[in-house]
């Protein structure tokens, strides 16, 4: 049985001020399905708190069992940091949302 993945726009800013919100949506969307896209099309600014809390994020959904992808298209300000950080290789990087749903949905469950 293939589980939807739950899609979770980011947008706007990841920082300090603003990452405990996103973590909270990012775990509902866990809780809610084995699959979890985090979209950052929107995301207009990160800074080191947003980059922790993001690494945060993609290492609780992964304890818990939880397939994840990022939507982060190349032209989109954010791409380059994640690349310089290399977090396309710890989670994949793609460039729409369904792209990134069909890779959950292909890849198979740890757990």
């Amino acid at each position: 049985m293939t589980t939807r993945a739950a899609v979770v726009p980011i947008a706007g800013e990841l920082h300090l001020g603003t990452v405990a919100d996103w973590e909270g949506r990012v775990e509902t969307a866990a809780a809610r399905s084995g699959a979890v896209v985090l979209d950052l099309t929107g995301l207009e600014f990160i800074d080191s708190a947003g980059v922790h809390g993001l690494f945060r994020m993609l290492a609780t959904a992964s304890s818990q069992g939880t397939r994840i992808a990022l939507v982060c298209p190349k032209e989109r300000p954010a791409r380059r940091l994640l690349e310089t950080l290399s977090l396309d290789v710890i989670v994949p990087l793609h460039e729409t949302v369904p792209l990134a749903c069909a890779s959950t949905e292909a890849a198979p469950r740890d757990g």
